[in-house]
């Protein structure tokens, strides 16, 4: 194999530059032992990190392929192409790549099942997580009260899901838009309450600012719906607030050995949360603390690296210990048998071409379909630009709020035609030639500790007359609204769309969604149901294409990972394996 190999890659913006160090670095390390092939693995194993796609290389997928089918996504948004000649190289076959790699014996490299490549961080980040799993999988022999279950009018899956987390110290909630998740967890701490004899300190968490504003609105409203009042909640935070992240010294400041102080713990959007950031969130919740997870995992993966709830997910449906540990929430509220949105919800989570192709052919009144082109496009975004009108005229930032939620665009991708940037920039120039004036939604892009702004927040540039002077306005968890400086605002940029990643957890009143045929790679099962779901009453899906929207039908970006190989479940026994270090 050529030796310079990972150097042409990086040189090739293939791969990224610690990618490249990292496998000149272990190559150092191996001495006698470095090899063209150790260093490849190394290299490409760390870009999958980096990439933020896995948190392994599956050697024996990719073992084999050549360069440009490896790189093939990358390659389709490069602007610069590599030498044919480079990408026409094949990876190593896997028996011989993996003589190769072992024979260097590295602590930092891991390889599990003669077939994942691990750096030694992520491996130890799934044996945690596995381990904590492990330990609370075991049911409790208390018998939950049927007259409680009664009283608090819990039925069919929503009973099911309170009778599990009523008998164990772990559950996991699953279900999708309106199948009644917070309902039913708020009602299980209600009942856990009544059951306990001290007052219980109960700490809820997503993973995003807007996921957990969001969160605490359907808490409260869940709790004021059932008559629930013998809970004391602290508000719903972000993940990162509630471990103690210090962003300056890197430090946590809840970990193993100083828990968070909580007796149940509540963490929503789980498929949301990224493999790191899951095993130091469960790390620093007490052995004696109930955990309760709620997420869907048909929605999207986590934009950075591991899909570690939808693996646990998939682990379930084949091991029945932790099976016992899930209930799925199936039964939508939000939209009846003979709901548009809800009939193409299902298709799409189901992979349904047929259907989809049907409810094209025959839309029902919620949901739209249309055709945009280069020609057509201004035409199509000018028609929506005009239904945020209404927000830029509105008499008080509450009415200015409320308009603008009413309507969302969300794209598949950032750039290129249809992408938010393009989007924003026609609207913008539509409304204004000023770069700030009144009634400009803004979604911030980057974490501000000290103004306590978050990445994906949504606030409005406001005045306090049409000519007054220009600030920020942000919701805050009162219910009102706080003012920020423009001179301190960190990064941010319009809101009219946001990609459907940004928009997971939110919702509205009708939604625009843009499937780009140049976004074609991104277009996937998970993101296509995502940004369907977030409509309430009506959602219009422009595409180029009508075959884009059948093959992200059909193409699922799930790969199971490590974790669910491993928490796998077999004849009443953990499958055993051979791992080499």
């Amino acid at each position: 194999m050529n030796h310079h190999l990972t150097e042409q890659l990086y040189q090739h913006n293939l791969i990224n530059a610690i990618d490249f160090e990292l496998s000149e670095f272990m190559g150092r390390l191996a001495g006698d032992s470095n090899s063209a092939e150790l260093r490849l693995a190394v290299a490409l194993a760390s870009y999958q990190v980096s990439s933020h796609e896995h948190a392994s290389l599956d050697l024996a997928q990719c073992s084999g392929r050549t360069l440009e089918d490896f790189f093939a996504a990358e390659l389709l948004f490069s602007h610069v192409q590599p030498p044919k000649e480079l990408l026409k190289i094949r990876l190593p076959e896997l028996k011989h790549w993996l003589e190769k790699i072992t024979a260097a014996e590295l602590e930092p490299l891991i390889i599990y099942n003669e077939q994942r490549l691990y750096l030694r961080r992520w491996w130890n980040y799934e044996e945690r997580i596995i381990q904590i799993i492990n330990q609370r999988l075991n049911d409790d022999s208390t018998t939950p009260d049927e007259a409680t279950l009664d009283h608090y009018g819990l039925t069919g899956e929503q009973r099911a899901a309170a009778i599990m987390a009523l008998r164990g110290n772990f559950s996991i909630i699953t279900g999708g838009p309106g199948t009644g998740k917070t309902t039913t967890f708020t009602t299980i701490l209600a009942m856990l309450q009544e059951r306990s004899s001290q007052p219980l300190r109960i700490a809820m968490a997503a993973p995003s600012g807007k996921a957990a504003q969001r969160m605490q609105e359907a808490v409260d409203k869940a709790c004021a719906n059932q008559k629930i009042e013998n809970l004391t909640l602290s508000k719903a935070s972000t993940i990162h607030r509630l471990i103690g992240y210090n962003p300056i010294s890197q430090r946590l400041k809840h970990h193993q050995t100083n828990p968070i102080q909580a007796n149940i713990v509540v963490i929503d959007e789980c498929s949301m949360i990224p493999l790191g950031l899951l095993c130091k969130l469960l790390n620093a919740i007490p052995d004696t603390a109930q955990i309760i997870m709620l997420g869907d995992p048909n929605q999207l993966e986590p934009i950075e690296v591991g899909a570690a709830f939808n693996d646990i997910c998939a682990a379930a449906t084949q091991n029945p210990k932790l099976n016992r540990r899930v209930t799925k929430l199936l039964k939508s509220y939000r939209f009846d048998a003979t709901s548009g949105i809800g009939q193409l919800s299902l298709a799409i989570r189901d992979g349904n071409t047929a259907e989809l192709e049907n409810l094209i052919a025959n839309s029902p009144e919620d949901v739209k379909f249309v055709q945009v082109t280069e020609e057509s496009w201004e035409e199509n975004i000018q028609k929506v630009a005009k239904t945020f009108q209404t927000s830029l005229e509105a008499a008080n930032l509450t009415d200015a709020f409320k308009a603008f939620e009413q309507c969302r665009i969300l794209s598949a991708c950032n750039r290129r035609f249809m992408g938010c940037q393009k989007v924003n920039d026609w609207i913008c120039t539509y409304f204004s030639p000023e770069p700030h004036y009144r009634g400009l939604p803004i979604m911030i892009t980057v974490n501000d500790y000290n103004e306590s702004l978050f990445n994906g927040d949504i606030g409005m540039i406001w005045s306090d007359t049409p000519d007054g002077p220009l600030y920020a306005e942000f919701p805050d968890s009162s219910g009102g609204f706080r003012q920020i400086s423009l001179n301190l605002l960190p990064n941010w940029v319009p809101a009219y769309a946001t990609t459907v990643h940004k928009a997971q957890g939110s919702e509205a009143e009708q939604i625009i969604l843009l499937m780009p045929s140049a976004a074609a790679p991104l277009l996937t099962r998970e993101l296509f149901f995502t940004g369907v779901t977030r409509a309430q009453k009506r959602v219009e899906i422009w595409y180029e294409n009508l075959s884009d929207l059948a093959e992200a039908t059909k193409h699922s970006q799930y790969t199971p990972s490590g974790i669910a190989e491993k928490l796998t479940y077999v004849t009443g026994v953990f499958l055993v394996r051979k791992n080499w270090t």
